[in-house]
């Protein structure tokens, strides 16, 4: 018979057939009182034990709960040294790989800033390259007249020499900054109206 723990009175549902306590359960009976008088109402007036538990409960409900059976815990048995010795190696294989893995991240991440930061002087004047270096912006002047200065994170529009707008407009997935700064010149230059109509545009007060 499988057994399940309900309330304080253990030992007598142990004695209990799953069968009779099928048949208690659907004979209508409303509660189950102390759990020593399963076969009929409750003559010792205990409230304590199953009955407290299960009362109003659908019999489906404990029919599922009775038939669970309760496996006993047993603890795992300790590692031998071999196999201390394995899963220590295999930690440490984890760990170096992890290592390994970050270290390629970042160098493969240094080499594409190094490229994106060549690329972007390749495309600049004297004059832009020495104000990238010198102010870590540089300027635009478009079609239209008009002068931007491009930054890493934004473009400003330059009138009187003051900036007067300021334009947040990127890349839709992760690139080098110069990959982003070069892009944004190339739209200025080609596309102004383009570059106007996706940027987010703020005013500077």
């Amino acid at each position: 018979m499988a057994f399940v723990t309900f309330g304080t009175n253990n030992s007598s549902y142990a004695s209990t057939g799953t069968a009779e306590v099928w048949t208690w359960w659907n004979s209508g009976t409303a509660s189950m009182g102390c759990g020593s008088c399963l076969s009929e109402p409750c003559r010792c007036g205990t409230s304590a034990g199953l009955g407290g538990v299960v009362s109003g409960l659908g019999g489906a409900a404990v029919w599922s709960s009775w038939t669970v059976t309760t496996v006993p815990y047993s603890a795992p048995a300790p590692l031998t040294l071999a196999q201390q010795a394995e899963q220590a190696r295999l930690q440490q294989e984890t760990t170096e790989r992890a290592r390994r893995e970050y270290e390629e991240a970042i160098r493969c991440q240094e080499e594409a800033t190094a490229r994106a930061e060549a690329l972007l002087r390749d495309h600049l004047t004297v004059e832009q390259a020495e104000q990238l270096i010198r102010s870590r912006y540089f300027e635009v002047l478009t079609d239209s007249g008009r002068r931007y200065r491009v930054y890493r994170d934004r473009v400003h529009l330059v009138e009187r020499d003051r900036a007067t707008r300021s334009y947040c407009i990127h890349p839709n997935e992760y690139v080098p900054e110069a990959d982003a700064m070069l892009a944004k010149k190339l739209l200025l230059d080609a596309a102004e109206p383009e570059f106007l109509r996706i940027a987010n545009e703020t005013v500077i007060a």
